[in-house]
């Protein structure tokens, strides 16, 4: 799917949102409107910018999306109690797509906090290469300098 289409879909889910009078996620946002928030493009310079404050680049696919969609989007919805759905999409009852370029620093700072704190999540998996196996799945981790066991 294109870029181009995204905007177009995300206004056939508002559309398909409010005929199914579906609210905002979580108990804070039962009794408020799903939120359909999507920026403008984020510029060239923007995108320098935070790069810059990174210390890296940033991932061809994600530039791509924020310079040619949005530098900023949060879209959340979920459908209300006992609302009546298609036995194929019985499980879909919520959604949530967001992101914003100027948190990334944020995000990236918190990330490379973490990777300093040592990941055990249970007796199976304490080796250090199952730790830096599982930074190393996703995109911020691989940003992050964590490429996987050596």
């Amino acid at each position: 799917m294109a870029i181009s289409d995204w905007t177009a879909r995300w206004e056939a889910l508002r559309r398909a949102c409010e005929n199914r009078k579906a609210t905002g996620r979580w108990d804070a946002g039962r009794d408020k409107p799903p939120r359909f928030e999507v920026g403008p493009p984020a510029t060239e310079q923007d995108v320098a910018k935070v790069e810059v404050t990174l210390g890296c680049a940033i991932p061809s696919s994600l530039r791509k999306v924020l310079l040619e969609c949005s530098g900023v989007t949060s879209i959340e919805w979920q459908l209300r109690d006992k609302t009546a759905l298609p036995n194929v999409f019985r499980q879909i009852f919520s959604g949530e797509c967001r992101w914003d370029l100027a948190s990334l620093p944020t995000l990236m700072a918190a990330y490379r906090q973490w990777l300093q704190v040592p990941f055990v999540p249970d007796t199976s998996m304490e080796s250090p290469r199952w730790n830096c196996r599982l930074r190393s799945k996703s995109p911020v981790g691989r940003a992050a300098g964590c490429h996987g066991p050596k």
